[in-house]
């Protein structure tokens, strides 16, 4: 976690976002315009994660790292991953990143007022129903030991 995982997700269901989506190529309201589409919901990555964690019977995160130090050290690995790719033909991305530790160590609950103003957009999944349905996709296509 960063931050303690404090931060607000900012999440969206994927039919969430095909609803807008949808919306937003009948009405053509919002063409030239940038809309803010999530759930809605003041989810942290604290709680996603433990809620995850909790639905597939694995531990809780443990680890914790300030912002500060997530930045820093995502900014070395990403140089020593790129050092990698250039001398070996690594191809992995690095473990950690800068864009990966600003998406979870700052705010991402942005208003979705605008979609709902133009579009009459309203999230339709909510976050326990979300989280169920990932689960369950995650058991079915992603866990499967053959």
């Amino acid at each position: 976690l960063i931050g303690h995982g404090q931060a607000i997700a900012g999440l969206c269901y994927i039919e969430n976002l095909i609803d807008a989506l949808m919306l937003a190529a009948e009405s053509g309201a919002c063409i030239g315009s940038t809309l803010n589409i999530c759930d809605g919901s003041p989810i942290t990555w604290k709680q996603f994660v433990d809620d995850l964690s909790e639905s597939l019977k694995t531990p809780k995160a443990k680890w914790n790292l300030p912002y500060g130090v997530a930045s820093i050290l995502g900014l070395a690995l990403e140089c020593g991953y790129r050092l990698l790719r250039v001398l070996t033909g690594f191809k992995t991305d690095a473990l950690l990143s800068r864009q990966a530790v600003a998406v979870m160590g700052k705010h991402q609950d942005f208003s979705i007022g605008e979609a709902e103003r133009v579009l009459g957009f309203r999230p339709r999944i909510g976050y326990h129903e979300a989280l169920e349905r990932t689960v369950q996709w995650l058991a079915e296509e992603v866990l499967p030991v053959n």
